[in-house]
């Protein structure tokens, strides 16, 4: 790295920054405030990030309490490819390889997360009624929302209805 451009956050004006850019050779620009055009790349990121957001968002109906499709987007987006990487995506880029995508589920459809806990009665329900909200970071495992206790958690062993939104009135299972 040559150059770094930030806007004038104060995370990149702090004494800790200018000595690592300065130890490194790294020279630091900052952008006008209010002058979104002086940092194009990063603005066409935010908005393709943004745009993909929202459409995971619109499509299951997801509350905007729900903050996870960001995270959920950029995963996403690190396993798409790109016409600037040759086609190659940022992931295969990075690793060397591509990745595999077959763990890949439509983000907000209705899923069953196996329950581990014993259970005392042997003919009660073995699965939570949850919805897919992403993919954890570092974990072959899916972030779930559970509809009835109304938790988040992570599970890796989960059935997946993908034809079916909680979220969209008329898709609602009935019970």
């Amino acid at each position: 790295i040559k150059t770094i451009r930030t806007e004038n956050g104060t995370e990149f004006l702090q004494d800790v920054c200018d000595s690592f850019f300065k130890q490194f050779g790294i020279s630091h620009q900052r952008s006008v405030a209010g002058t979104p055009q002086q940092n194009g790349r990063v603005e066409r990121k935010n908005r393709h990030l943004v745009e993909t957001t929202r459409a995971l968002k619109i499509h299951a109906n997801l509350p905007d309490s729900f903050g996870d499709p960001d995270i959920a987007a950029t995963y996403i987006i690190n396993r798409l490819p790109s016409s600037v990487l040759e086609w190659k995506s940022p992931f295969e880029s990075l690793h060397g390889f591509k990745p595999d995508l077959s763990h890949l589920k439509t983000i907000g459809c209705l899923c069953y997360a196996l329950s581990l806990k014993p259970r005392h009665d042997k003919f009660a329900t073995k699965g939570r009624r949850c919805i897919l909200l992403g993919y954890p970071t570092g974990q072959k495992a899916y972030r779930l929302y559970d509809l009835d206790n109304h938790t988040v958690f992570v599970s890796r062993d989960v059935h997946f209805e993908e034809e079916i939104f909680p979220f969209r009135q008329h898709d609602f299972p009935k019970q």
